[in-house]
């Protein structure tokens, strides 16, 4: 079950993000990719660029193609770190991309245990590739309130490219940590 009242909050306050965003870069500098994220209390961010972003949420970016998560933050720049729990003591993102390869526009995730509904959030049907530098697992469905198809998207994983049937075809996406949890 998805949260209308806080999923509609969220689609508003997006909207007006990116419409404020729009009016305002001057269109010289204007940057297509853009970097809109959603924390764990509702509030939607909007950056100029990804860069911007990644500084705000304090990681290097995503993980070059090859790199699994190695345990530390020392290692890996923007991994997981041991002791990161699933309750969000420290702040991690789930990232959704437009483009493969972690490319194009992007929309962060930070919240456990319901559904977003990304047609309200601006970002339905959009997803191919995905960076869950959470503790938890996410997963993307192909229906809003997560009906349909899931893709699964473990902890600390970078997906370059999603598989076929969640590739430009995901309309929800929710974090859940307990084992076999539901997302409500």
């Amino acid at each position: 079950m998805t949260h209308p009242t806080r999923t509609a909050a969220l689609a508003l306050l997006l909207t007006a993000a990116l419409t404020a965003a729009t009016l305002t870069a001057p269109a010289a500098t204007a940057d297509p990719h853009t970097a809109c994220s959603v924390d764990r209390g509702g509030a939607v961010t909007c950056w100029p660029d990804v860069e911007a972003m990644y500084r705000a949420h304090g990681v290097a970016g995503p993980p070059a193609p090859g790199d699994r998560p190695a345990g530390s933050e020392a290692a890996t720049p923007g991994l997981l770190a041991p002791g990161d729990t699933c309750n969000f003591q420290r702040v991690r993102w789930m990232y959704l991309y437009s483009g493969t390869s972690f490319t194009g526009s992007v929309l962060a995730f930070q919240d456990t245990g319901y559904w977003a509904n990304l047609l309200l959030l601006g970002f339905n049907n959009t997803a191919s590739s995905v960076w869950n530098n959470t503790t938890c697992t996410g997963y993307l469905a192909t229906g809003t309130g997560g009906s349909g198809t899931t893709a699964q998207i473990g902890p600390g994983i970078g997906v370059p490219s999603l598989p076929s049937a969640a590739n430009n075809n995901a309309s929800s996406v929710c974090l859940w940590g307990a084992p076999g949890g539901i997302c409500s």
